[in-house]
């Protein structure tokens, strides 16, 4: 496994880059891995060779970092071998690190990632610009999501907020996110899109789960959105019905009146 010291792979500039690879069911003669690092381009600008190591303490491989191979005990899965590096690059730019370990067999294995290293005078500060996350592009872990908005010196960002309001631990991390993403000086837009997969049976007979179909019956809506509403609106700055790529509202004559019925319903 190949992992660096940051979540999401992204360091400020003038920051080490710390790299770690721990292996198992290493040889005597399978214990040095060759790192290279790549620029954008993929010319590689460095290369070390280090040994693994003995870890300090126990650890153990998951069954992810495995594909098409039957583990039968969890001894199977032990770390006994780490090593780390510490490249010199420092410059801002997208690089990647790919580490690969000799074998006595002379079927080498590889491992490699991609990491960048920002501006420091685009990391902080409130901009112009912002992001766009639905339903389906909304990561399921939003833990990282703050630190990434931050050094893209965001000033705003639209949030999916349309969780089943049963689901105590989704309502929790959203509100989390959002008083997070506020805290940064972001403006959050909340975006009504897709109501949970169990839910869409309420609102529509048919597939067809768009805006203006979804919000045709107040009596059906509100009471979804009620709880949801109450536990975001001092985060939200606005309220978005529907994604970007959404024009189901286009071409009603009564377009007005009926956006002012839902922002009625939304406020009561």
């Amino acid at each position: 496994r190949l992992t660096l010291d940051r979540p999401v792979n992204t360091f400020n500039e003038g920051e080490s880059v710390h790299v770690r690879v721990i292996a198992t069911g290493l040889s005597e003669q399978d214990r040095r891995v060759d790192f290279q690092l790549f620029d954008h381009k993929g010319q590689v600008i460095e290369k070390a060779q280090r040994k693994f190591e003995k870890p300090k303490e126990r650890e153990l491989l998951i069954s992810t970092d495995f594909s098409g191979v039957e583990l039968s005990d969890d001894e199977h899965l032990q770390v006994d071998g780490e090593a780390v590096w510490e490249p010199s690059v420092r410059e801002p730019g997208f690089y990647t690190l790919r580490a690969e370990l000799g074998r006595a067999d002379n079927q080498p294995i590889y491992r490699s990632l991609s990491f960048a290293i920002l501006n420091g005078d685009v990391s902080t500060g409130k901009g112009r610009f912002g992001w766009s996350f639905n339903t389906e592009s909304l990561p399921h872990v939003v833990n990282h999501i703050p630190i990434l908005a931050q050094q893209a010196a965001l000033g705003w960002i639209k949030i999916p907020v349309w969780y089943d309001p049963h689901d105590l631990r989704r309502s929790d991390e959203i509100s989390w996110l959002l008083d997070r993403l506020q805290n940064l000086g972001m403006r959050c837009i909340g975006v009504f899109d897709q109501p949970p997969t169990h839910l869409k049976s309420q609102f529509s007979s048919t597939d067809t789960t768009n805006a203006a179909t979804l919000f045709q019956d107040p009596q059906v809506w509100q009471p979804q959105l009620e709880p949801i509403l109450t536990r975001t609106s001092l985060n939200i700055m606005l309220y978005q019905l529907g994604s970007d790529d959404d024009f189901s509202f286009q071409g009603y004559s009564n377009l007005s009146e009926r956006i002012d019925l839902i922002r009625k319903h939304f406020q009561t």
